[in-house]
Order: structure tokens, then C-alpha cells, then sequence
């Protein structure tokens, strides 16, 4: 005699429907974590191209051009300081033109004096030696002659004196010029010092800027990473749920259960008889 198998007692059908909306709700809710996860991946995404665009390539671009501006501003500042330096040169140079020609101005003016001194002795000696007209004209012919060579030559000296004194104050001018022209050289090079120690602040603000927003970039990459892994752990969890939902109302509604899908889910019984799976209403 052939033992009977125990049958299962049928769920109620109130039971079931209580199962069956628990785990459309769950399954609804994973459906929504899930696309909440897709979302958040996709607007991450956004962020990091949107970082790339606005941040890492503009401070590229700044880089590039606080580069060009240190360079050019580095030119501007060597040709600055050369100009100065042919200015100092200039400067030293007229001071000692101004040097040479007070001393020569200083070496005629005595010249001069002594010269000056002598006419006044020949004329001294010339009015002494006049009264004498008769006894000594032959010496007071000379005398004349040497009075004449003597003031000839004080005119000449004075000539050259005036002459010493003209190149004197023009040595004078030109290191007057020289200076202002070295006091404006100066002033040139102090701006372009200025502009040169702005522009290498600009140039490390721009790669400080580069450096940030490439780290920004790879934080967000990490993000995305992080956010991907996540994505798929919630997709694999989704598909292990669905699995168990089904395994669940396979359970409660006996041989002709469906999936979540409304798929008939069959029965190891049925699948041996080779009987037809039926729909549930």
C-alpha cells in the first residue's frame, strides 16, 4: 500500500494578497533607490565634466597666460635696468667731464691772475721807465713790445678762460640731464619691478588654481567611482530581492504562482507530471 504524501493547507487568500502588496512595495521602493542611485551617478557626472570645463580648463588657460605676462613683464624689466645702467654710466661719465673742467677752469683762473700781475707790473715799470724818456728810450721800446706781447697774451688766456668756463657750465647741464635721466631710468625700472613681482603672483595664483581644481577633479572621479560600485551593489541586491520576492509568492500561491513580471512560475511537481501551468487571476 502506497504511503500518502502530507498536503500543505492552501494560504489564505487574504494572507496572500497582505504578502503580495508587501513585496510590491519593496519591490517599488528598491526600484526607486535604485533610480535615485542612476541619478545621482548621472549628475555626478555632470559635476565632473562641468568642473572640467568652468574650473580645470580655465585655470589651464590662466596658467598659460600669467606665463606669457611673467615672461614679458621679465623682459620689460631687464631692458628697464639696462637703460638705468647706461643712465649711471652717463651720470659718472659727466661728473667727471664736470671734474676735468673745474679743475681746468681752476688752473686758467690762476693763469690769469698771474698773468694779470704781470701786465700790472710791465705797466707799473713802463710808467716808471717813462720818465726816464730820454736816457732809456731803446728799453722803453721793449718794454712797450713786452707790455703789448703781455696783454696780447691776457687777452688770449681771458679768451680761453671764458672758453674753460662756457665748457665748464655745459659740463654742468649735461650732468644735470644726466641725472634726471637716471633718476627717470630708475623710476622706470622700480615699475617694471612692479609689474614683474605682480605678474609671478598672478603665475602662482594660477597654479595654485590648476593644482586645486585637479584635485577637485579627482575627488569627483572618485565620487563617480564610489557612486558606480554603489550603483551596481543596489542593482545585484534589486536582482537577489526580486529572486526571493518570487521564491515568496511562489510559496504562498501554490502550483500556478507568477513572478513579479506576471510570469507562471512552475512547479517542480508540474514540470515532472508535464502538466500546464495555469494563470493567476
Amino acid at each position: 500500500m502506497a504511503t500518502q504524501q502530507p498536503v500543505a493547507k492552501p494560504t489564505h487568500p487574504e494572507i496572500i494578497k497582505k504578502v503580495e502588496k508587501e513585496i510590491v512595495r519593496e519591490a517599488k521602493d528598491e526600484e526607486r533607490n535604485l533610480k535615485r542611485a542612476v541619478k545621482d551617478l548621472s549628475q555626478t557626472e555632470k559635476d565632473v565634466k562641468k568642473a572640467n570645463k568652468a574650473s580645470t580648463v580655465k585655470a589651464e588657460h590662466d596658467l598659460e597666460k600669467s606665463e606669457k605676462q611673467e615672461q614679458t613683464t621679465l623682459k620689460n624689466l631687464f631692458k628697464a635696468e639696462n637703460i638705468h645702467d647706461v643712465a649711471v654710466s652717463n651720470v659718472h661719465r659727466a661728473q667727471q667731464n664736470l671734474e676735468l673742467s673745474n679743475k681746468h677752469y681752476g688752473k686758467m683762473k690762476e693763469t690769469l691772475k698771474t698773468k694779470s700781475t704781470r701786465v700790472d707790473e710791465a705797466m707799473k715799470a713802463n710808467d716808471e721807465n717813462t720818465k726816464l724818456e730820454k736816457d732809456i728810450k731803446h728799453e722803453q721800446h721793449d718794454e712797450e713790445k713786452q707790455v703789448k706781447h703781455v696783454m696780447n697774451d691776457l687777452k688770449k688766456t681771458e679768451k680761453e678762460e671764458a672758453k674753460v668756463h662756457k665748457a665748464a657750465d655745459k659740463a654742468q647741464n649735461v650732468l644735470a640731464k644726466a641725472e634726471k635721466k637716471e633718476e627717470a631710468t630708475l623710476n622706470d625700472m622700480y615699475k617694471a619691478q612692479h609689474k614683474h613681482d605682480t605678474a609671478i603672483t598672478d603665475l602662482h595664483q594660477a597654479q595654485s588654481n590648476l593644482e586645486f581644481n585637479t584635485q577637485k577633479d579627482q575627488r569627483l572621479k572618485e565620487a563617480i567611482r564610489v557612486k558606480a560600485a554603489q550603483l551596481d551593489q543596489v542593482v545585484k541586491q534589486n536582482e537577489e530581492h526580486t529572486q526571493e520576492r518570487n521564491a515568496k509568492i511562489n510559496a504562498l500561491r501554490g502550483p500556478t504562482a507568477t513572478d513579479e513580471a506576471g510570469r507562471i512560475i512552475p512547479q517542480p511537481s508540474q514540470a515532472q507530471d508535464g502538466a500546464a501551468p495555469g494563470s493567476v487571476n
